[in-house]
């Protein structure tokens, strides 16, 4: 995962933050954008997991039917 960092102002020579939560809020702002645009291919994900299922399911009761003819 990368971390983006965002400038925050200083409000000492020191270099301390002048909102420490201003900082974890944002940080946590773009975790969730980050994690939330996998989201929007999960519809096109679902139907070739879908379209393989069938397809698998298919194979598989097309080959007990030849064994069966083929057997029995």
């Amino acid at each position: 995962m990368i971390a983006r960092l965002k400038d925050v102002e200083t409000s000492s020579a020191s270099g301390q933050s002048a909102d420490p939560l201003a900082t974890e809020r944002a940080m946590i702002a773009d975790e969730a954008n980050i994690s939330a645009s996998p989201a929007s291919a999960d519809g096109s994900d679902r139907r070739l997991r879908n379209a393989l299922i069938l397809a698998n399911t298919i194979g598989w009761i097309a080959i007990l039917l030849l064994l069966k003819l083929i057997f029995f």
